[in-house]
This record gives C-alpha cells, structure tokens and sequence, in this order.
C-alpha cells in the first residue's frame, strides 16, 4: 500500500534563526517559514505559526511590515530556490525553448508526430498536453497536442529583457529638484487680457 504524502504547515522550526544572526523569536520563525512554505498567504501562515485565527490577518499585517521578517523571508525563499535549482537562467531557458519553438522538431514532414524518443527536450517541456483517442477499428487513433502558450512565453521574455514599458511607465512625470546653487528659470511675463 502506497503512503499517502499530506503537504502540512511546519510546526517544528530549526534553531538556526537567522543566517545573519537577527533577532527573531521562534513564532516569528515559524511564521516565515509558513509563509514561504504556504505561498506567501500570510493569514495561514500566522494561523500556522500559533496566532488566533481572529488576530492572524492583523498579526501577518504587521509582522510582513517588519524589516527583519522580510530579511528572514528572503533568505528562506532564496534557500529554496537555491536547493531547488531554479535560477533565472533556468526560467530564461524554458520560456525561451516555448517561445521559440519550431514545429519540425515535434512533426515529421507529413505532419504526423514524432515519436516521443526522437523529439528533443526542450521540445517536449513545450508541450502542455497530449490528448490520445481511439475510436472503433484500425488505424483510426487521434492525438491532439496542446503547446505552453507562444505569445505568453514571447512576451515574459520581452519583459525580462527590458523590451516594452507598461503603461504606468510611460505616463511618470519627471522631477527636477535643484540644489539652490543653479538659477531658476524666469517666469514668462503674463499677457494681458484685451477684454
């Protein structure tokens, strides 16, 4: 029989605190390490750590404002991704292998799909689905293949790129503070009104 894996918040914190030595009690630990652990919903994350579940949206409010929570979160979040090999690169690599796919490296000339054998990786990441059917007789099987979606991946590396701006940024305004020492312009004189 098959042991059944059950995801559960962390309850038991390891004694080494903080990298950096900061100080951070064991519930402020245990709440980082939740919050990381349970994809930044701070409310179960402070339920986790042992705050009511009346006081816990309050309480992540405030703890997430705290400087030395963040640190601590970041340093948690940065250990996973580290143990876990995700690296920018990596991310790059997979959009970029979507993004850029050619459809020779999945079909055969006469369009029917490659065996799975003969298509390279970076291909096969870019394939979301397979659907298989086989209806009543020989030879009549269908396969319908469903691809991570092109524009999505274009447009994430566009980004990343530094490509395009949103909105927000091409309406900011820009200031201009001067240190005194640099003469302002002089206002133009007012035209009067002939009324």
């Amino acid at each position: 029989m098959a042991k059944k894996i059950i995801k559960k918040p962390i309850k038991k914190v390891s004694k080494k605190l903080s990298s950096k030595k900061k100080d951070v009690s064991i519930r402020y630990e245990s709440f980082c390490q939740n919050f990381v652990a349970l994809k930044f919903k701070g409310t179960k994350a402070a339920e986790a750590a042992g705050y009511s579940k009346k006081s816990a949206s309050a309480i992540s409010s405030e703890l997430l404002k705290k400087p030395e929570i963040q640190e601590r979160i970041h340093e948690i979040n940065s250990e996973a991704l580290r143990n876990n090999e995700v690296t920018i690169d990596r991310i790059v690599k997979e959009y970029k292998g979507i993004a850029f796919l050619d459809p020779a490296d999945i079909f055969k000339g006469d369009w029917s799909l490659k065996d799975l054998k003969d298509i390279p990786e970076h291909a096969r990441r870019a394939i979301a689905g397979v659907d298989i059917t086989t209806l009543l007789g020989p030879g009549s099987k269908t396969t319908k293949l469903k691809l991570w979606d092109k524009i999505k991946a274009l447009d994430s590396l566009g980004k990343h790129k530094l490509m395009f701006k949103d909105e927000e940024e091409q309406d900011k305004s820009v200031t201009i503070i001067f240190n005194g020492n640099m003469p302002l312009p002089k206002p133009k004189p007012k035209e009067e009104d002939p009324a």
